[in-house]
């Protein structure tokens, strides 16, 4: 097992942020670690929830939501042979904005040798998604917000 994880702070009321994270079709505009994302459930994210999620250099993986708590987190996993990759995205509540917490753990008998192997990447990916994050909450005035659910 391989954990990676990165932790930043958002000037941005969480709900703002919660919005932008879960509408994960539009991931691609404001993260390079997300070429494209097909929904293969209806959106938005429930559990049961499952993408088709490409990122550069590497072949689409589907990821299932397997926990949600509406405004706080929700925890999606992909499954490979060998391995299963689970990625939490947590929000906490601050008096300035919120705190984003991600990370991914890679388990399964090739989670520890993949995970290895993908250590660079998987941490770079990581804090692309948190700075694309922080950038969009940040920069998009909430009566901008539009919630894609198609």
């Amino acid at each position: 097992m391989r954990t990676f994880q990165t932790s930043t702070e958002i000037m941005a009321p969480a709900e703002h942020v919660w919005q932008i994270q879960t509408d994960v079709a539009r991931w691609p505009e404001w993260t390079a670690s997300v070429s494209s994302v097909e929904a293969l459930t209806p959106l938005p994210l429930a559990v049961g929830s499952s993408v088709r999620l490409s990122q550069p250099g590497f072949p689409a993986a589907v990821w299932t939501v397997t926990a949600l708590e509406p405004g706080v987190h929700f925890v999606w996993e992909s499954h490979s042979p060998g391995m299963k990759a689970v990625a939490q995205h947590m929000l906490t509540p601050t008096a300035a904005g919120c705190v984003v917490d991600l990370s991914v753990v890679y388990e399964g008998l090739l989670g520890g040798v993949i995970g290895f192997l993908m250590r660079h990447v998987t941490q770079r990916f990581l804090e692309m998604e948190a700075r694309g994050l922080k950038w969009q909450a940040e920069s998009l005035p909430d009566e901008m917000l539009v919630f894609n659910a198609s």
